[in-house]
């Protein structure tokens, strides 16, 4: 099997999971989704490492190669319980084999679509930098217990905050409609938690005059139902005592909700909470916030690293791994020229404007490859 469209198969992979899995939890879906995503029998069979082939089909995936081998063992457990056999090298009756008759079988099979610029361009800069960002969250992911996390996003204006905050929910939750998004942003002036319940308040209830009590109820009764995405933004001007009453007053409450429905059932949808600093560090919050997982309890909140600026040595691997993107590397040769001249046009790195640069290249408007990621 060569690695037909790879949308095409991706997509058949997801209905044969979701339909002989269906007694999994979302988030072990995704990883079986991930495993066979980056399968491929041709570069197996001719001799390719696993972690070749990993490396070269799975980075729009955002899971690492060390993330994936701490869990493979598990994968392939699980796989062998449902009475699925694990794909070996040198297996002819490998579960690829079967799935692979199962795709050409297929009378279900959805018909690719052209993948627009825009789409191919999303892919690729999800694979650019945030990579310390991207590890806190990753060992996130993977932690026991109820899949509740609150995160204290932080970096100066033009750090994409807002891009980071998609494309962490994007790896956790990739498939559209997963979950309900609840999204709220600041506006100037606007200092006082009172301001974040009178917006969720009228998202949420078309009433901005409700107590913390009242989300709390309503996000929870939501969360029955399905996962739970929110993201606060332009939380700059907050005073340092205001974010401590967002925890106190909406997240310990619903939170202490959740877990004690895990603890009956072992089982529940997802809640991540996202307060974003557009401008600043979050350090200047009264927060007992930490960035080590290894003793970590979820009413405490995760802070993720200050966004910083990228370097030549983020940007030129990048380019040499997208030389195949529209007008992005018209000549092999100049792969340093190109990745200079992004980089200077960036700003020296700027992310935004960096981003900017990289779309313009390729003919696209960065703000539509933003808004095809944004909750």
């Amino acid at each position: 099997m060569t690695i037909h469209d790879s949308q095409r198969w991706n997509l058949f992979i997801a209905r044969q999971i979701d339909t002989d899995l269906a007694n999994l939890k979302p988030a072990e879906k995704k990883a079986f989704k991930l495993r066979f995503a980056a399968e491929n029998l041709t570069c197996y069979s001719a001799g390719c490492g696993e972690q070749k082939v990993f490396q070269t089909v799975v980075p729009s995936y955002e899971m690492s190669w060390q993330t994936y081998t701490k869990h493979r063992t598990e994968f392939f457990r699980k796989f062998s319980e449902l009475g699925w056999e694990a794909p070996r090298r040198g297996k002819s009756e490998s579960l690829l084999a079967w799935l692979e008759n199962q795709f050409h079988e297929s009378t279900q099979i959805i018909e690719p679509t052209e993948i627009s610029l825009e789409e191919k361009l999303r892919f690729s800069l999800m694979t650019l930098n945030y990579r310390k960002q991207k590890a806190i969250f990753d060992d996130f992911k993977f932690a026991s217990g109820p899949a509740a996390g609150l995160f204290l996003v932080q970096g100066r204006s033009g750090g994409c905050q807002k891009w980071l905050v998609n494309r962490l929910v994007y790896s956790y939750l990739p498939e559209v409609g997963s979950y309900y998004k609840i999204s709220i942003s600041l506006r100037e002036h606007e200092a006082y938690v009172e301001d974040v319940w009178s917006q969720l308040g009228d998202q949420l209830l078309r009433n901005r005059d409700v107590t913390p009590s009242d989300l709390v109820e309503h996000v929870y009764q939501l969360w029955q139902e399905e996962s739970i995405i929110l993201a606060f933004y332009n939380l700059g001007e907050l005073s340092e005592s205001e974010p401590q009453k967002i925890i106190n007053e909406f997240w310990n409450p619903l939170t202490a909700r959740i877990q004690q429905d895990y603890k009956e059932s072992e089982e529940g949808y997802d809640l991540l909470l996202f307060l974003v600093h557009n401008w600043g560090k979050t350090g200047k919050w009264a927060l007992e916030a930490t960035s080590d997982l290894s003793n970590w309890d979820y009413f405490q909140p995760i802070e993720l690293p200050l966004i910083e600026n990228f370097g030549i040595n983020d940007i030129q691997p990048w380019v040499r791994e997208n030389r195949n993107l529209d007008k992005l590397l018209p000549e092999p040769r100049k792969l340093r020229q190109v990745a200079n001249e992004l980089y200077q046009r960036g700003s020296e790195g700027d992310p935004e404007r960096t981003m900017r640069a990289i779309c313009k290249r390729c003919g696209a408007n960065w703000y539509d490859i933003e808004n095809l990621l944004a909750i």
